[in-house]
């Protein structure tokens, strides 16, 4: 599946990820929804996701 900038992603399953400022992790839980912030390869985005009142928490990047 290709994904393009700005589409809308859910996690299949729980993961952590390093906060953006990289002093914690994050605990991103299946279900949570993110937005795809950069598309490096065919195989490889970059997905952020967000807290409930939109600051951002953590960006994946992802190999699909």
């Amino acid at each position: 599946m290709a994904f393009k900038l700005l589409d809308t992603v859910v996690l299949l399953a729980d993961t952590t990820s390093q906060s953006l400022n990289g002093d914690h992790k994050v605990s991103l839980l299946r279900g949570h929804v993110g937005t795809v912030v950069e598309v490096v390869d065919l195989d490889v985005v970059v997905v952020e996701f967000a807290d409930s009142n939109g600051k951002a928490l953590s960006q994946v990047q992802k190999l699909l």
